[in-house]
């Protein structure tokens, strides 16, 4: 009880005080509050005086209905400085989309010239395609556009496309030919590798069949495959390949890829290279001065395989050249005239 008594005498001085100016601040907020309502309560009369002798008209107003109508009628104001603002950047934004609307409507006018323009030279290219692929004797089967190939994209409008863009969405027909267009490119695609594939091949097989001049620079033909008067007796006798002439020492050329299969001296042809080629073919060099190759070696079309000379029964410098098919000699004039794509 001591200890409680010491608690309640000890606080009782600060709670009187911490009362009093409680007290005070009340009686201070009321007085402040009292003179708000005496103001806001007081009346302005509001007289109006016509010129004529009529009746003076006037009413009575409280200061809390002035400000009431202050007040309004500044928030009036502020809000319709506001909405000026969003006028004029929605004015800014409309004039902005419609600067980009006119955009878009040119780059869509460029877009379908462009689109009718590829659609056009892609069905000119198509044709091209068929004639090339009938040229190099395919299967007309194979050049039917609509059974070459499938696959492409087919552009269609989903629900989707419809909830994001409205009911009304719709594909412009140059679309639909785009669509159409895109399916003929691969199938052309299809067509295309089948003819690479086809001149990769033919460039194989004209790499290893003889098809190419043997003289490097040039040279001239003084005599060619056939009966002829032999140049030594005059007595017709089969010439079994062509003679070319040029410069002593001038590089021959190996007209097709294959393996040196004979290097050496064979009788009136001197000294020969003899290269076996693919597809039953090989071909003879002789009248040689020397030989650039030995036997075993595989050489490249155009490698140089030896040189121009005049050695066995020659009457002057030049190399004898047979092309075989097989073991038989044949006319080399057709091969030495074939070119490669």
């Amino acid at each position: 009880m001591y200890s409680s008594y010491r608690r309640k005498k000890f606080k009782s001085p600060f709670m009187n005080k911490l009362h009093e100016k409680y007290i005070r601040l009340s009686k201070k907020l009321k007085v402040y509050v009292k003179k708000i309502l005496d103001k806001g309560h007081q009346h302005l009369t509001i007289m109006f005086i016509p010129h004529s002798e009529k009746k003076i008209f006037n009413f009575q107003i409280s200061n809390f209905t002035i400000s009431f109508f202050v007040i309004i009628l500044v928030t009036i104001v502020i809000f319709s400085i506001i909405s000026l603002n969003t006028h004029e950047t929605d004015q800014k934004q409309l004039s902005q989309l419609s600067k980009q609307s006119k955009t878009r409507e040119g780059q869509i006018v460029v877009f379908k010239q462009s689109s009718f323009m590829t659609i056009k030279n892609f069905h000119r290219f198509r044709k091209q395609i068929v004639r090339l692929s009938r040229n190099i004797g395919s299967d007309n089967n194979d050049i039917v556009f609509p059974f070459v190939g499938k696959g492409g994209i087919d552009y269609k409008i989903t629900s989707g496309m419809k909830k994001k863009f409205g009911k009304h969405f719709s594909l412009p027909s140059e679309i639909k030919e785009l669509n159409v267009l895109n399916n003929d490119v691969i199938r052309s695609t299809e067509q295309i590798k089948r003819i690479n594939s086809f001149v990769e091949n033919y460039k194989k097989v004209m790499a290893a069949t003889p098809s190419s001049w043997p003289v490097a620079g040039g040279g001239f033909i003084t005599s060619k495959y056939g009966y002829r008067p032999s140049p030594f007796t005059g007595i017709p006798s089969l010439h079994t390949g062509v003679d070319i002439a040029y410069w002593a020492g001038s590089p021959i050329k190996s007209t097709a890829e294959g393996v040196v299969s004979f290097v050496g001296m064979a009788g009136g042809y001197g000294l020969i290279v003899r290269i076996k080629h693919k597809y039953g073919f090989s071909t003879m060099y002789g009248h040689l001065q020397s030989a650039n190759v030995k036997v075993g070696d595989n050489v490249r079309k155009g490698q140089v395989v030896a040189y121009m000379g005049n050695s066995g029964r020659s009457t002057g410098y030049h190399v004898h050249y047979e092309v075989h098919l097989g073991n038989l000699p044949i006319d080399p004039m057709p091969y030495l005239a074939v070119r490669i794509f």
